[in-house]
């Protein structure tokens, strides 16, 4: 708004301006042509998960022979660091602290530094941190180390049978129930992989036959929520952007493209929900709270009774439904071609396949 001085007498005119939504001729979002990857779970994938899990599960044993720390020992020791002879707060002084040699949890040259040691003995260590070191407190920094071992392990691996798929959790009777739990959780990241692949080149198409310009207030509401989530995911990992050099300004830089093109498929959606009348029926919507429910393992009457307090949060669960609905539909009417992967695929998910009970 740009008012005018305001008079004693007379009406007080002024001119605004006022963002609006844009106006999105009907698209044609059908004859798509499509590929889908059969991405498939490989016996050497699953192989790895089971070993991944293997490890997860090592008992680490105090070794009985005398001899000094290897690397590939998992070591016990007391350290502190000093930097210009002064202590480092980033590196107080820490007791009982289990590191595996060769991993650099610190740093590899602390971890060369105490090969060679016997328990008992006390070290200097000097360490020259990389400039690129993550942690900015310590990044380019030499510090001195004043490292005792106390300790050193050994890792033992449980042999993988029918026991060792017991004690992964309760529900695995044997190692076969183990092993297609695996599968199954691989596949699922497979499948959602896949899914993710074909909305791209959705989106793609479609954005391709639909132009139109943006409103910025919806950008920056998008560039919030990712921001947001940014933050929220650090304070999970118990970080802050400045341990890693970040800001919010270079986050708003770097996802400014992402916020834009996320704000482009909400509009797209939006279009061909009004443009197609799509309503949720009782069934889909009672399917989406089921499912929510099996997301983060709650009662679905516990799910239904948060949402029947919380119109504008169930508001925006519908559409997000909605969403889900229009995009399926704009599959359905699409040309699918199955296709092979092109390249040996790394496993989907992480280290935790088995979906243990413990």
């Amino acid at each position: 708004m740009d008012p005018p001085e305001l008079k004693g007498s007379g009406p007080f005119k002024f001119e605004a301006e006022v963002e609006i939504k844009p106006e999105i001729g009907d698209i044609d979002f059908k004859g798509l042509k499509l590929k889908k990857t059969k991405y498939q779970v490989t016996d050497e994938e699953l192989d790895i998960q089971l070993k991944m899990i293997q490890k997860n599960m090592a008992k680490r044993e105090k070794i009985n022979e005398d001899r000094p720390a290897r690397m590939d020992d998992v070591v016990l020791v007391d350290y502190e660091g000093f930097k210009d002879g002064q202590p480092y707060e980033p590196t107080g002084k820490t007791e009982n602290y289990v590191l595996k040699l060769g991993e650099g949890s610190i740093d590899k040259q602390f971890d060369e530094a105490i090969v060679g040691m016997q328990a008992g003995e006390t070290r200097q260590v000097k360490v020259a941190f990389d400039p690129g070191h993550p942690n900015k407190q310590l990044a380019g920094k030499t510090i001195d180390f004043n490292v005792t071992l106390r300790e050193i392990r050994k890792e033992v691996l449980p042999e993988i049978n029918d026991e060792f798929a017991r004690s992964v959790g309760e529900r695995f009777d044997n190692l076969e129930d183990l092993k297609e739990q695996i599968r199954q959780n691989l596949q699922s990241g497979y499948d959602k992989r896949a899914e993710q692949e074909i909305n791209e080149q959705v989106f793609s198409q479609l954005l391709a036959k639909a132009d139109f310009e943006v409103p910025d207030t919806l950008v920056e509401m998008e560039l919030e929520h990712i921001i947001k989530d940014a933050e929220r995911s650090f304070q999970y990992h118990n970080m802050t952007f400045d341990q890693v050099g970040l800001t919010i300004e270079k986050l708003r830089e770097k996802y400014r493209d992402t916020a834009l093109k996320q704000v482009r498929r909400q509009l797209i959606l939006d279009k061909i929900i009004r443009q197609e009348k799509l309503e949720l029926s009782d069934e889909q919507l009672d399917k989406g709270f089921r499912e929510m429910a099996d997301t983060y393992n709650q009662p679905v009457d516990e799910i239904k009774s948060y949402y029947s307090s919380n119109q504008n949060g169930l508001d925006a669960f519908k559409h997000i439904l909605l969403e889900k609905e229009a995009i399926k539909l704009i599959i359905d009417n699409s040309q699918v071609e199955e296709v092979e992967p092109e390249l040996e695929s790394e496993p989907a998910t992480d280290t935790d396949q088995a979906g243990t009970d413990e």
